[in-house]
């Protein structure tokens, strides 16, 4: 499925350069990955995953995306 993933450097980046979350993130969000890094959300406290990322709280978007069905 990851081989699918038309802009997977790009998304790696987006991602702090970690690859196991860009590969979590696609997983759950598809080609919609980078609209959702950007999109803020109330589990986050309104912030967006990018912003967590940011701020050096891989950990919690880590959780986040784990607890994710």
């Amino acid at each position: 499925r990851f081989e699918a993933c038309a802009d997977w450097d790009e998304l790696v980046r987006a991602c702090n350069g970690d690859s196991e979350i860009a590969c979590a993130v696609y997983f759950h969000a598809g080609e919609a990955s980078h609209s959702w890094l950007a999109s803020p959300l109330p589990v986050l406290g309104g912030m967006s995953p990018a912003q967590v990322l940011a701020a050096g709280r891989e950990a919690e978007l880590r959780d986040l995306l784990m607890r994710v069905p």
